[in-house]
């Protein structure tokens, strides 16, 4: 699903939290962030806005967490930054990604049903304020972060991202499907990035099966003998494990 149309989406639907805190909170560096972190503790509820989602294109498998507008979040250092004008559509999009049972299954219901492709669904607020974690119970999904996925076009950004990866982690790997596409393994992580896409993602390594690694708009990324065919064959058991809590 496209930036664009989430920008107008979100415009016309509720968010889970409005930001109307004076003082903005200590800035975050999704590199720094953990598996297994809460929502309550990754995201604030007075000054980020949030967008409760699934989006099967950019996070299958997963209750997603958007951040409509924050001016707290870097990555590697480098700030997103959101332009305050309703008729620019380039901001960055940050997905915060939470296993949910829930999601799976509708998945497998599509596939099924001969369905396929991608889909999306915006979820309303509640009707009073809850914590994030009580709202991801809600909607299906556990209170554990699996993952973090950034699209973002802005050029400056990507070419700065590009030197501050390769500063940090090293020259990486190319990814092998894609033409400018790179990855890099950091402990029980996987850190992908395609400069041409506008697309960065953070995975823990337990979501590979065999060697594959499904990476959203990325696909489906060999992180070491992925076994295509296999993987494709398994779709879409193997797409997101739950986390062992």
């Amino acid at each position: 699903m496209t930036s664009s149309f989430l920008r107008h989406a979100a415009v016309i639907t509720s968010v889970l939290a409005v930001g109307g805190c004076w003082s903005t909170p200590e800035p975050v560096d999704l590199l720094s962030l953990e598996f297994g972190q809460p929502a309550d503790e990754v995201l604030d509820q007075e000054h980020d806005q949030i967008i409760a989602m699934t989006d099967t294109l950019q996070a299958a498998g997963t209750l997603n967490l958007l951040v409509r507008q924050s001016d707290r979040f870097t990555f590697a250092g480098v700030p997103l930054i959101y332009k305050d004008d309703p008729d620019y559509l380039e901001n960055p999009d940050i997905m915060f990604l939470f296993y949910s049972e829930t999601v799976m299954e509708e998945i497998a219901q599509r596939i099924a049903s001969g369905l396929g492709g991608a889909s999306f669904s915006i979820k309303a607020r509640p009707e009073q304020p809850v914590s994030f974690a009580e709202r991801l119970k809600t909607l299906g999904a556990l209170d554990a972060l699996i993952g973090i996925a950034v699209t973002y076009h802005d050029e400056e950004f990507l070419a700065q991202i590009d030197t501050n990866l390769s500063e940090r982690f090293g020259q990486g790997t190319p990814i092998e499907h894609i033409d400018d596409g790179t990855f890099w393994k950091d402990g029980g992580r996987y850190i992908m990035f395609a400069a041409e896409y506008g697309i960065l993602g953070i995975y823990p390594d337990a979501q590979a099966w065999n060697g594959c690694l499904y990476a959203g708009p990325i696909g489906v990324v060999d992180v070491g003998g992925c076994d295509r065919e296999g993987h494709a064959a398994e779709w879409p058991t193997n797409m997101r494990k739950r986390p062992d809590l």
